[in-house]
Order: structure tokens, then C-alpha cells, then sequence
């Protein structure tokens, strides 16, 4: 009777070795435990070996147990896995996306700091234009300025001459008419002083 259960012990022990070795889906797995468990039951036990087989049913049930968490934690990390790379792929896209943004940026930021400086130096020669204009203006200015009171003065000096001499143009008629009047008196008179008057 020992040699029987010490070989039914090694049937059930090298079973479940070659269950360990190669573990299958749960349904193939659940059906394994309920032949092997019919099996067993079908051997005449005594008390010594129904407490040997309750035994090892439970070590076969605590062994499906911990193949089912590790076939979870296996499925669980094979997921992990593949969400860890699909997430790896979206960031080395988001990445180089980001350096295409950056170099895009970058090239604007240079064009706008050329654009600034060049209105930096347009506005700095706008300001020395303005400068030279406004000292031109007053230079200008002045000169208008000497050359109106110049003029006033030539224009007023020309005026009071223009006036005397429009005053002594009057006054020529008068004195012809007076040198005119002795000559026609003069004339006159010799007229009536000539023998051929007398007569």
C-alpha cells in the first residue's frame, strides 16, 4: 500500500511538475485538476490517504492560484510594456515635433531681432535727419529773418525816394507852366517893340 501511494505520489508530483513546466489556459488547467481529482477519488484510500490527497489537492489548488497571478502579472506587464513603448513612440514624435516647433521659433526670433535692429538704426538716422533739419530750419529762419529786415529797410528807403521824386515831377509842370507864361510875356513884348509894330 505504501509503494502504491509513493508511486501515486510520484504520478500526481511528476503531473504537476509537467503542469509547472508547461502552463496552459485556466479552462485546459481546471479541467487537468477535475480528472486528476476524479482519478483519486476513484482509488480505494484509507484515512492516510485521503488526508495525503487533500494535501495535495490543496498544494495543486495553492500552485493553480500562483499560476493564475503570474499569468496576470505576465499579461499585466506584457500590457505595461506595450503602453510603455506606444507612450515611448508619442514622445519621441511629441519630441521632434517640439525641435521642428523650436527651430521655427528660433529662425522668427533671429528674423524679428534683424527686423529690430533694423528699426533701431532707421529710427537712430531718423532722429539725426530730424536734428539736421530742424538746425537747418533754424538756420533758415535766421537768414529769412536778416533778409526781411534788409528788405524793409531798402524798400522803405526806396519809397521815401521814389516819394520826393514823385513830390519834384509834380512840381516840374508848375515851373514849366511859369517859364512858359514869361516866354509868351517876353515875346510880346518885343512884338510891340519892333518898328513894324509901330507902323
Amino acid at each position: 500500500m505504501n509503494a502504491a501511494c509513493k508511486k501515486r505520489g510520484s504520478v500526481a508530483q511528476d503531473e504537476r511538475e509537467v503542469g509547472m513546466a508547461n502552463p496552459r489556459s485556466d479552462p485546459e488547467m481546471d479541467k487537468d485538476m477535475e480528472d486528476l481529482t476524479k482519478g483519486l477519488e476513484e482509488l480505494s484510500e484509507s484515512p492516510e490517504e485521503k488526508s495525503k490527497r487533500a494535501l495535495l489537492h490543496s498544494h495543486l489548488e495553492q500552485q493553480h492560484h500562483l499560476i493564475c497571478i503570474l499569468k496576470k502579472k505576465a499579461d499585466d506587464a506584457r500590457k505595461r510594456c506595450r503602453g510603455l513603448e506606444q507612450l515611448n513612440v508619442e514622445l519621441e514624435n511629441l519630441r521632434t515635433e517640439d525641435a521642428v516647433k523650436m527651430k521655427s521659433q528660433m529662425q522668427r526670433i533671429q528674423y524679428l531681432e534683424k527686423c529690430f535692429m533694423d528699426l533701431a538704426k532707421s529710427h537712430e538716422q531718423m532722429v539725426q535727419f530730424k536734428n539736421e533739419h530742424r538746425k537747418q530750419h533754424m538756420q533758415l529762419w535766421e537768414e529769412n529773418k536778416c533778409l526781411r529786415q534788409e528788405n524793409e529797410k531798402l524798400f522803405s528807403q526806396a519809397g521815401r525816394e521814389k516819394e520826393a521824386k514823385v513830390l519834384q515831377l509834380a512840381a516840374q509842370p508848375g515851373k514849366l507852366l511859369q517859364q512858359v507864361e514869361s516866354l509868351q510875356k517876353n515875346m510880346c513884348l518885343r512884338e510891340l517893340q519892333s518898328p513894324g509894330a509901330r507902323k
